[in-house]
C-alpha cells in the first residue's frame, strides 16, 4: 500500500496523545481525581496504539491490522464520556450532603458507558467480515447507548450549576470543572454525530476504514483533540492540589471540612480573668 492521508492523521495523533499521556498520570498523582485521569491516559494508550497500527497498515494490508484499526479508532467516546463522569462525580464530592446529588448516578453513567463500550467493540469485530465492512445491530445499541449517556451527564451538568456556591473548597475550581464539561458538549455532539451517521446513515464517508479522512479529522480527531485540552487545561493545570486541598477531608475534593491546626483538640476554653490578688503591706492600697 502507499502513503495516504490516513497515515498524516495517525502521526497527528502520536504528536499529540505521547505528551497527553504522562500528563493523565500526573494528574492522577497530583490531584487523586482517579475516574478523570486513569481514563484520558486510556484514551492515550488508545490512539498511540491505534495511530501505530494504522501506521502500520500503510505498508501491510492484512485483514486483522484492519480490524484492530477500525476497532481502535470507534472506542474514543467512551474514555472522553468516562472523563466527563470523573470530573462531574468531583464536583459533586464537594458539595454539602443538602446539595448533593445521589452518587448511585454517577455508578449508572459508568456502567452504561462501560456497556456502550462492550457493544461497539463486538460490534466492530462483526462489522468487518471477508473484507467488507457492514454494520451490525450492536454497533448501533453501542451508539444511542452514548447518545443517552451524553444527554444525561450534561443534564447533571446544568443542576449543578447553581449548586457550586456552595462547595466546600470554595468552588472556584469546581466552577473551572464544570466550565470545562460545558465547553466539551458542543464537540462531544460533532463527534457523537459522526458515529450516528456512520452506524444509521450508511455513507461510506464516515466508514472508520475506508471513509473520508477530511471528515474523520474534523468531526473525530478535532473534536477529541479540544476536549482533551480542555480538560488538561481547566481541570488539569488550573485545578487545587491535594496540599491545596489538605484542609478537606477525602481525596476528590472533600465534603466535610476539618477543624483548623489549631483546634484539633476542640476549642478554645471560654477566658477567664486571673484572680485578683489581695495587697499585702505597709503603704497605701492603690487597688
Amino acid at each position: 500500500m502507499v502513503w495516504t492521508q490516513r497515515g498524516d492523521l495517525s502521526i497527528a495523533q502520536l504528536v499529540f496523545y505521547i505528551p497527553v499521556l504522562p500528563l493523565a498520570v500526573w494528574f492522577m498523582v497530583k490531584q487523586h481525581i482517579y475516574m478523570a485521569w486513569i481514563y484520558t491516559a486510556a484514551l492515550a494508550l488508545i490512539r498511540i496504539i491505534g495511530s501505530g497500527v494504522q501506521l502500520k497498515s500503510q505498508t501491510d494490508d492484512s485483514a486483522s491490522l484492519i480490524k484492530i484499526g477500525a476497532i481502535l479508532s470507534s472506542v474514543g467516546i467512551s474514555p472522553l464520556l468516562l472523563v466527563m463522569c470523573g470530573l462531574l462525580s468531583r464536583v459533586n464530592k464537594s458539595l454539602p450532603d443538602r446539595n448533593r446529588l445521589p452518587h448511585l448516578i454517577f455508578y449508572v453513567f459508568h456502567v452504561a458507558i462501560m456497556l456502550g463500550l462492550v457493544l461497539i467493540v463486538v460490534g466492530g469485530v462483526d462489522s468487518y467480515k471477508n473484507g467488507v465492512y457492514k454494520v451490525n445491530s450492536k454497533s448501533k445499541i453501542g451508539c444511542i447507548v452514548f447518545v443517552a449517556v451524553l444527554v444525561a451527564q450534561a443534564t447533571v451538568m446544568l443542576l449543578q450549576l447553581p449548586r457550586i456556591k456552595h462547595a466546600m473548597t470554595g468552588g472556584h475550581s469546581e466552577k473551572r470543572i464544570l466550565f470545562a464539561v460545558a465547553a466539551s458538549i458542543p464537540f462531544f455532539a460533532v463527534r457523537i454525530l459522526y458515529s450516528i451517521i456512520g452506524n444509521f446513515g450508511g455513507s461510506m464517508s464516515f466508514n472508520p476504514i475506508e471513509g473520508n479522512v477530511i471528515i474523520e479529522a474534523f468531526m473525530v480527531t478535532m473534536e477529541e483533540f479540544i476536549i482533551v485540552a480542555l480538560y488538561i487545561i481547566l481541570a488539569g493545570f488550573m485545578a487545587p492540589t491535594e496540599r491545596q486541598l489538605g484542609h478537606y477531608s477525602g481525596k476528590e475534593g472533600g465534603s466535610v471540612p476539618m477543624r483548623p491546626q489549631q483546634y484539633q483538640n476542640g476549642p478554645p476554653a471560654p477566658y477567664q480573668a486571673p484572680p485578683q490578688q489581695v495587697y499585702q503591706g505597709n503603704g497605701p492600697n492603690y487597688r
